[in-house]
């Protein structure tokens, strides 16, 4: 939810204190929080693998110790 509500933010100027906010929103709206049960076509594997190996260990969260 935290992803929803940052986007939210950027996007309107406005966001939820409580992610729970985010949620209610969204079931207001008719939406869920859930993945795609398949992936689309137009998905280039090589792209997302360079992505996931290059870019994703640059931007991620260290983790908790």
């Amino acid at each position: 939810m935290a992803r929803v509500n940052r986007l939210i933010r950027e996007r309107f100027g406005v966001g939820y204190a409580d992610p729970s906010g985010v949620w209610r929103m969204m079931d207001r709206l008719g939406l869920s929080w859930q993945a795609p049960a398949v992936r689309a076509d137009e998905q280039n594997e090589e792209d997302i693998a360079a992505w996931r190996d290059q870019v994703w260990p640059q931007v991620k969260r260290p983790s908790r110790a």
